[in-house]
């Protein structure tokens, strides 16, 4: 088994890839261009949500995220309610999304939910893919021994914090990563997608077989309304403080 990750990018999709401990990357404009061999050798994991919450459903594992994360709480989003999530009028999912929960949603959501209502018909269309939410902050504090981190992503100190994280446990990251931003034009691939990417790949393939722990859905709720499962993956720690 090999392992990847995934980030959404301006291009589309930021994927990374480690291969017998050599990493390469390649962008794809949407899910379906994904080549078949990557897709059946690699266990993924992805920077977006899987599993909806609805009417009926609760997902209730965004606000664990928030306390595990701690100064980068902010960095959880609450995902739409499905019944927004398949609205593709911006007006009319806020509207449904406000009726059934009591909450709105922010433009930032709404400009990211295409991404996730591809994701989301992907994995309904493809359910035997290896395919797991993840998130990149809480990967980036598993790798820094489980310790906050001190700086933001958008941030020159952040993005060199966080390369150097992922330098004590692969040298070979640094390079990969300065390769990608000469060969990679900014209006396709942000430095932060990037990063993003190239973290889950490494802390998933750190994880292997006996490492990966899973941020769970409260009981109750294990699958959504179309029967996906709710949960976030993420390496162990191998520190705590």
């Amino acid at each position: 088994m090999n392992f990847a990750g995934i980030d959404g990018c301006p291009f589309g999709w930021f994927c990374v890839q480690i291969e017998n401990k050599r990493f390469t990357c390649f962008l794809v404009e949407n899910l379906s261009q994904l080549p078949s061999g990557f897709l059946s050798n690699n266990r993924i994991w992805i920077d977006m949500p899987i599993g909806f919450a609805s009417k009926n459903i609760k997902r209730s594992l965004d606000a664990k995220l928030r306390k595990k994360l701690g100064n980068k709480s902010s960095s959880v989003f609450t995902p739409p309610l499905r019944e927004a999530l398949n609205e593709n009028n911006k007006k009319a999912a806020k509207s449904i999304n406000k009726d059934i929960s009591g909450k709105s949603l922010s433009e930032q959501i709404l400009n990211i939910m295409p991404k996730m209502r591809e994701l989301d018909n992907f994995l309904q269309q493809y359910p035997e893919h290896n395919i797991f939410e993840s998130h990149p902050e809480l990967n980036f504090k598993s790798l820094n021994k489980n310790r906050d981190l001190n700086t933001k992503k958008g941030k020159k100190s952040g993005f060199k914090q966080r390369l150097e994280i992922l330098s004590k446990h692969n040298s070979k990251i640094p390079a990969f990563v300065e390769n990608v931003l000469k060969q990679e034009l900014r209006k396709n691939v942000k430095k932060d997608d990037i990063l993003d990417a190239s973290c889950l790949a490494l802390a998933n393939y750190l994880a292997g077989e006996n490492n990966v722990y899973f941020i769970e859905n409260d009981p109750e709720f294990p699958v959504d309304d179309c029967g996906i499962r709710i949960r976030v993956a993420y390496l162990k720690p191998k520190f705590r403080f």
